[in-house]
């Protein structure tokens, strides 16, 4: 994550956390990983994450109208 946010940083670019998981994966070998794992996976865990999601302090509630 150290990486992550040194990259974003300095090149102004935001990485999408499936980039940031296939560069991690291809870091340690796992050079060809299908498209539909990493987003199989990224969704079981925001599946967990979500539930404990809360909106910044400086949030500005929109209205779904």
């Amino acid at each position: 994550m150290a990486e992550y946010y040194r990259e974003r940083d300095t090149e102004f670019i935001e990485y999408t956390i499936k980039h940031v998981l296939k560069n991690i994966l291809e870091e340690k070998g796992y050079l060809a990983v299908p498209d539909k794992t990493l987003t199989d996976a990224l969704a079981d865990m925001h599946l967990i994450t979500q539930a404990h999601w809360i909106p910044e302090t400086d949030t500005i509630q929109l209205s779904s109208d």
